[in-house]
């Protein structure tokens, strides 16, 4: 996952992966590992550490997606929390979040514009070109059991 051999040596990756479970807590992440003894111990950082900042944050999450680590590494601590009893499977309740695609739309007459993986749809009433985030999470708590990332035009029913 760290492919340069110059530089600052990077945070080790189970620092950055406790610090973006810490995220999901409270997007204040980066202040609060600064000023919480607690959580600097969790995420396995000394007094004398640095603290990862955003930027590195965000360029971790993407280098897990890049691997395709971050499905398995959300399944692992699921499966743990479900093995603790925290996680009781009871009602799965699902959003579907219409994405923006990060290009514009292509012109009707130039089809070749646009993000070819994208897709079309409307919302009430209205068009949008972009994707769709399906978020799976419990019904009695907040935290994510499953995510899939579609084209705006699949159904919210698949």
């Amino acid at each position: 996952m760290y492919p340069a051999t110059t530089g600052r040596p990077p945070y080790a990756p189970v620092v950055l992966f406790k610090m973006s479970l810490l995220q999901h807590c409270d997007p204040q992440c980066e202040q609060l590992v600064s000023d919480r003894l607690n959580w600097r111990r969790f995420v396995g950082l000394s007094l004398q550490d640095a603290v990862p900042d955003e930027t590195t944050l965000v360029r971790f999450r993407q280098r897990l997606r890049e691997h395709e680590l971050h499905e398995n590494l959300l399944g692992l601590v699921n499966r743990q929390l479900q093995t603790k009893g925290l996680i009781l499977k009871t009602c799965t309740l699902v959003d579907a979040t219409l994405l923006q695609a990060a290009r514009r739309a292509p012109a009707k007459a130039d089809k070749t514009g646009g993000d070819g993986d994208a897709g079309y749809t409307a919302k009430q009433g209205q068009p949008h070109y972009g994707y769709k985030a399906h978020v799976a999470v419990g019904e009695n708590h907040t935290l994510i059991r499953q995510v899939t990332l579609t084209t705006a035009n699949v159904h919210d029913s698949q």
